[in-house]
């Protein structure tokens, strides 16, 4: 017998205890693991809950996720556009800036004198022309333009400004300045729109020497006026016609300007050939065949000075080429309908405009 069985044996009450002290130890691994199992079942469950929270908070982050993503495509597709506008925008600041450099080109090469007002009458802007009848300064710009002096000798022209501005309406006038010219002063509304205006412009022209033009342009058409009157109420009475015709057209010239001599009191002294080209400042008339246009003689006599006027007879007058003719006076007849009549009006005609262009000439 072992030792254990021994003291098993002789001591029976011990073993009893052994065995109750076991059995409680069980019981108490027992309890441990029942408050264990429960401490897991709750965590597990808090675990669980945690993870439900877990993934809807991920549900959540996805969704957020997919808005911001669908916000940075809105964002993007603005950020496209705004690209767009800024390059339209770009566009029209580089029109705009062209514009206003073309505009301030023609402000500084004109010679009209361009003047800005607002509607209190305060300078807006005006160009280097406009400074040789007002008084401009660059620091005037926002000055009432009363307080501007001018060389215009007018005592109306701020009454006429705010009369233009008030109605809408343009006025203009002729106006003389200190040193004696001549100035045409023409007023606008300045448009906005059709419905808006702002203020006026005030445009400044010297028109002194157009007017001393006219004036000259009136008196030579009066002039013209007065030869013509006195030719067509007068008879011609002297007239140097050189015949260059040949052959059967020379003698019928021949034989009508001698019948029309003797019709009337006119004197039309006919000259053939001359020997020298001296002879032709003389001529008042020469007469060619048409066929005759590029002869020699006619370059010649062409290339005077002051050639004489040129009557050309033709079988086909619509044939003949009027280009080199343009620059000299000059008559075409119909050889087939040539009378006397026909060819006294027709060298008082190329006498009136040989006349006139003596009196045009310097």
């Amino acid at each position: 017998m072992n030792s254990a069985k021994l003291w098993n044996h002789l001591n029976p009450k011990l073993q009893y205890n052994v065995d109750i002290h076991k059995q409680q130890r069980i019981v108490d691994l027992e309890n441990e693991l029942q408050r264990n199992q429960e401490c897991l079942q709750v965590t597990v469950e808090e675990l669980e809950s945690t993870n439900e929270e877990l993934q809807s908070s991920n549900e959540e982050l996805l969704a957020a996720n997919e808005e911001l993503q669908s916000t940075n495509e809105e964002l993007q597709s603005v950020n496209e556009e705004l690209y767009t506008v800024n390059s339209e925008y770009q566009d029209k600041i580089e029109e705009i800036t062209k514009i206003n450099s073309d505009l301030d080109n023609i402000m500084k090469s004109t010679d009209v004198g361009i003047l800005f007002l607002d509607q209190m009458l305060l300078i807006r802007n005006y160009n280097p022309a406009a400074t040789r009848v007002i008084n401009l300064l660059k620091s005037d710009i926002g000055r009432p333009f009363h307080h501007i002096s001018h060389k215009l000798k007018s005592s109306t022209l701020l009454q006429d400004i705010a009369n233009v501005i008030e109605n809408k309406q343009p006025f203009q006038q002729e106006l003389r300045t200190e040193d004696s010219n001549l100035v045409l002063i023409k007023i606008t509304p300045y448009v906005i729109d059709k419905k808006s205006m702002r203020g006026c412009v005030i445009a400044i022209t010297d028109v002194t020497e157009t007017r001393l033009s006219a004036q000259s342009t009136e008196a030579q058409h009066n002039k013209i006026e007065h030869l013509i009157y006195e030719t067509d109420n007068a008879a011609v009475k002297e007239a140097t016609i050189l015949n260059l015709l040949t052959n059967q057209m020379s003698e019928q010239f021949a034989t009508l300007l001698d019948a029309l001599n003797k019709q009337s009191s006119n004197q039309f002294a006919l000259q053939k050939h001359p020997e020298s080209a001296l002879t032709y400042e003389n001529v008042d008339i020469c007469v060619f065949d048409s066929s005759d246009l590029k002869h020699p003689l006619f370059s010649k006599i062409t290339s005077l000075d002051k050639p004489p006027a040129l009557l050309i007879i033709s079988e086909d007058i619509h044939s003949i080429d009027h280009q080199p003719l343009n620059q000299f006076i000059v008559d075409v007849l119909d050889k087939k309908s040539l009378t006397g009549a026909l060819l006294e009006s027709s060298i008082k005609h190329l006498l009136t405009l040989k006349r006139i262009s003596h009196c045009l000439t310097p």
